[in-house]
């Protein structure tokens, strides 16, 4: 699936790779799964793993999220599935009106890749 919501910038020694602001949507950009908080989430982070495949990189690689709720009543599951499942990732929860109206989250987040590329100076 590709979006033009990441952006990998390379250096010699490593990749930083930023993903603007992604949520639960196809690849024609159909909001997937309204009303349901919990099958968006887990439909963002098949997104934010299909852009981060792109660049090679894996959540392994992400060391910052910033995770966008539309709803203050999702923050306990948001705050709970994040601590399940990355709970070594630095995470800023913000409570604010994203971007399409059927946005219940929207997750935007750096990674940086180590990588060895001769053609470029190290960061």
């Amino acid at each position: 699936m590709a979006f033009e919501r990441g952006t990998a910038i390379d250096f010699g020694d490593r990749r930083n790779i930023l993903i603007s602001g992604t949520a639960s949507i196809d690849c024609k950009g159909k909001i997937l799964y309204l009303n349901d908080v919990e099958k968006q989430t887990e439909r963002v982070f098949d997104n934010i793993k299909a852009l981060l495949h792109q660049a090679d990189a894996d959540m392994d690689d992400v060391n910052s999220m910033i995770v966008y709720l539309r709803d203050r009543a999702d923050t306990l599951f948001a705050e709970n599935y994040l601590a399940t499942n990355y709970p070594k990732i630095p995470t800023l929860l913000v409570l604010a009106p994203v971007c399409r109206s059927g946005w219940l989250i929207e997750v935007e987040c750096t990674a940086i890749k180590a990588i060895d590329n001769l053609k470029f100076r190290n960061f």
